[in-house]
């Protein structure tokens, strides 16, 4: 086991700041991964929250200080969610504190916790969608400011990162095999073995985003290498799938104007992860209807409709 040092936030005068994340070795892992924009949620969009799926939630800095556990309770988005949710705020010296959701903790106020330190156990949040999986959300915020929604320093992919990005086999096929179906999403697998990438205009870039059902979506990895003035269309599986919003130099934000099919059937959505092989699958009640099973080929699609929705968040990363 070992940890790489995968983000890094911006915007601050001393030395930066570094996130963590446990991993298995420099392939991707099977056990661990991340996303900076899987997600509906305004931090997200604005590039400041990354969301960690760990074997169990862990502390992803180097060093800090327990300094605040708060409960707050939630909305009930899913039949199986709890009441409450926890924030930890952990301060790491230097006016720089990590909040950390959705884990109910199992350290205290006034302890002091290392790089890998377990935090307390995952909890199924209000907050969480009926397709959303354990996870921890982590910001990087200014002690005078540890709460709010918004006002997170920006993380951005270190080089260490980019250049395991970089080097990902992109899956040049839209046939897929099914590894796990259940009430709420399905798991499928490209079978040639590589990850959804998108085409960025001379380039080829991971994709992390939940489309068209969170009404945004991303690419991550070293734009610098690629001009992207005037780029407009974003092609996933060769499908023109979105719309190019902001280019930043490690992330291209695009909204969605297609939707994906799976073996002809319209639906909800299709979610991808940084560093998971898997893509996760909305299923519609017609998609259930084919009694699809673990093992089955599903062959992924899409199509333009009338509309899509578009993410409220975006105007936010417009003004800045």
């Amino acid at each position: 086991m070992r940890y790489l040092r995968f983000l890094a936030a911006e915007g601050r005068e001393s030395l930066p700041i570094y996130l963590y994340l446990y991993y298995l070795s420099s392939k991707l892992s099977s056990t661990t991964w991340f996303s900076l924009t899987d997600s509906p949620y305004p931090a997200h969009v604005l590039g400041c929250a990354v969301d960690i799926y760990a074997p169990y939630p862990y502390m992803p800095a180097e060093e800090g200080t327990v300094s605040q556990i708060l409960k707050v309770p939630t909305p009930k988005y899913r039949v199986d969610a709890a009441t409450i949710d926890w924030v930890l705020i952990i301060d790491l010296g230097n006016d720089v504190v990590l909040k950390v959701l959705h884990v109910k903790p199992r350290v205290r106020v006034g302890e002091k916790v290392y790089l890998g330190d377990e935090l307390g156990d995952y909890v199924m949040s209000g907050f969480f969608l009926p397709w959303s999986e354990p996870h921890m959300h982590v910001e990087v915020r200014s002690a005078r400011d540890p709460l709010r929604v918004r006002g997170a320093y920006k993380l951005v992919p270190t080089r260490e990162l980019l250049s395991i990005l970089g080097s990902t086999e992109c899956a040049s096929t839209n046939t897929f095999r099914i590894t796990y179906v259940g009430r709420s999403f399905y798991l499928v697998r490209p079978i040639d073995g590589g990850v959804i990438c998108a085409d960025v205009g001379c380039g080829k870039y991971v994709c992390d985003c939940g489309i068209p059902h969170y009404g945004y979506g991303a690419v991550v990895g070293d734009l610098r290498r690629n001009s992207t003035s005037g780029i407009t269309s974003i092609k996933i599986l060769g499908y023109d799938v979105g719309t190019a919003e902001l280019a930043e130099p490690h992330r291209l934000i695009f909204t969605p104007k297609s939707v994906p099919y799976v073996n002809g059937t319209p639906v909800r959505g299709v979610g991808t992860y940084l560093l998971r092989r898997e893509v996760k699958v909305i299923p519609s009640r017609e998609l259930r209807q084919l009694n699809l099973s673990v093992g089955d080929e599903a062959t992924i699609t899409f199509r333009r409709p009338a509309t899509c929705r578009v993410n409220k968040a975006l105007r936010y990363l417009k003004k800045r």
